[in-house]
């Protein structure tokens, strides 16, 4: 089992992932929380808690969850919503984020960017370049680098 509460994000693998979910946010405590055990909400609470996230707020819409994830955690996180049988789909927003769209609130990307500036080093990206190309490091990377080299 992952300790979540000491983990981090693989730099390598972000991908901001928004869940989209088949009831109302006035629902989402019944249908996900109440269903999981305690060890399963202290992980959620230690992921939500530590990774850049935001999530619906009007009662009345239908429940999304927006996060920073790794492949380790989106897989945790859909074992989860299967083992309960929660209905769900996916959509990756990295490009949202790169291209700064207002699809995303400016609130949650400068969390994201926070969260970033203090996962990444210049170095490393550079010597993932080397070995896999510019074209293949995530837009986090990239966006980092861009704004490295504007200071």
């Amino acid at each position: 089992m992952i300790d979540f509460e000491s983990y981090t994000l693989n730099p390598n693998e972000l991908k901001l992932i928004r869940f989209d979910f088949n009831f109302k946010t006035s629902d989402a405590y019944d249908v996900i929380y109440e269903s999981i055990n305690k060890d399963e909400k202290n992980n959620i609470s230690n992921i939500t808690y530590k990774f850049p996230n935001t999530s619906s707020m009007v009662d009345d819409e239908l429940y999304w969850d927006i996060i920073l994830v790794d492949t380790e955690v989106l897989f945790y996180l859909e074992n989860i919503l299967v083992k309960y049988g929660v209905i769900y789909t996916i959509t990756e927003m990295c490009d949202l984020y790169y291209k700064k769209s207002k699809k995303i609130k400016n609130e949650f990307i400068l969390k994201i960017d926070e969260y970033i500036e203090n996962l990444f080093d210049v170095d490393n990206i550079l010597d993932r370049i080397n070995e896999i190309g510019i074209d293949k490091i995530n837009k986090f990377e990239l966006s980092y680098l861009e704004k490295q080299s504007k200071k």
